[in-house]
């Protein structure tokens, strides 16, 4: 049986479980098939935007608000701007479809008018046969839409919000950075990302001394599809769990990790991450000890960089080192030493 010559209803349960760009496919197959999407999924009609970034900002004073830096590429150029964005849930996604829907449109105006300043400012003589591209500087979203879409019977100027759930539905994003959040915040954008299924090729999580993880994040991280392979690079402000954190699977050969303020017994146990790089910056270290149990088992970390950690058994140099190696033979741990053959003197090799 054809899918076209089934219920409206099971034809939308089955769109329901598509990407929006297999939606936007099936909806061309016939004139009956246009019509459901067009009246229960708008959205999925929309052309797709490629983005070259998307760099995300929570906004101190406002809730589930957050400035979003975009990137496009154009051509041989690139142009970015900047635009509010929302995250709402299921219900206030439900409530709020018809206004989310306008302002992806004008979005998507928008994006065309960039795209039209970009070529013509290349060749300025050709920039009279538009209309639209009579201002020497390009206009900020909110200019554009205020002037040229606002309502002529409003009082006052609202600058629309892009809510981020139907924003990701509608881009291709090569590079997306989730910059100074907190534990609410982060949350909050990611919930709103494994809503959907995002075409997003590299993801960042920049946050710094802004985001601390606690032992309830663990079982969200294993749950989320967020953290499957997306996300390439964590930095946070210090992980209390390290270890319980670093040894989930779905980290291994993804991730990249930063971390502040270690203490010895947490920085000792690092041995046991699957994740391909880890860097420490600031707190304790145990350096025998975590020499120790870095040879007694099998890393499978590839990478360890250390910065402005303390040294319980002394100064950090090259003969801090060999004196834990040494210390190691007496308990019977053999080991081998490999040099790189740019590197004359072993002390170079480490810095203090």
């Amino acid at each position: 049986m054809m899918l076209s010559n089934l219920p409206a209803e099971i034809i939308m349960k089955c769109c329901n479980f598509l990407p929006y760009d297999d939606v936007h496919q099936l909806a061309w197959t016939n004139r009956r098939t246009m019509q459901i999407v067009r009246r229960n999924l708008p959205m999925s009609l929309l052309p797709t935007i490629d983005l070259s970034s998307l760099s995300i900002y929570p906004i101190s004073h406002k809730i589930n608000t957050y400035l979003a830096s975009i990137e496009f590429r154009f051509d041989q150029s690139y142009d970015s701007v900047a635009v509010m964005i929302c995250v709402r849930n299921r219900k206030e996604r439900k409530e709020f479809e018809e206004v989310d829907l306008k302002n992806m449109r004008l979005f998507n105006k928008y994006c065309r008018y960039r795209r039209l300043f970009a070529k013509f400012s290349k060749n300025p003589r050709n920039s009279g046969r538009s209309l639209e591209l009579k201002a020497e500087t390009a206009e900020t979203f909110e200019y554009y839409t205020v002037s040229r879409h606002s309502c002529s019977n409003s009082n006052k100027e609202i600058i629309p919000l892009i809510e981020l759930h139907w924003f990701l539905a509608r881009t291709k994003v090569n590079r997306l950075y989730l910059n100074r959040c907190d534990r609410r915040n982060l949350w909050n954008i990611v919930d709103a990302i494994d809503s959907i299924r995002p075409d997003i090729r590299h993801v960042s999580v920049e946050c710094g001394k802004h985001l601390q993880f606690e032992l309830d994040d663990i079982s969200k991280i294993e749950k989320s599809n967020f953290f499957d392979s997306d996300a390439s690079y964590i930095a946070v402000k210090s992980c209390p769990f390290v270890v319980e954190t670093l040894t989930i699977e779905k980290f291994r050969e993804t991730t990249r990790w930063s971390i502040g303020y270690l203490d010895e017994k947490q920085i000792s146990k690092l041995p046991q991450a699957v994740v391909r790089y880890i860097s420490v910056d600031k707190g304790h270290i145990n350096l025998r000890e975590f020499l120790q149990n870095f040879l007694r088992s099998i890393p499978k970390t590839e990478q360890y960089y250390f910065a402005a950690l303390h040294n319980k058994n002394g100064a950090w140099n090259w003969n801090s080192i060999r004196e834990a190696l040494d210390e190691l033979e007496k308990d019977q741990i053999t080991y081998s030493e490999k040099s790189n053959d740019s590197d004359a003197n072993p002390q170079n090799s480490s810095k203090t």
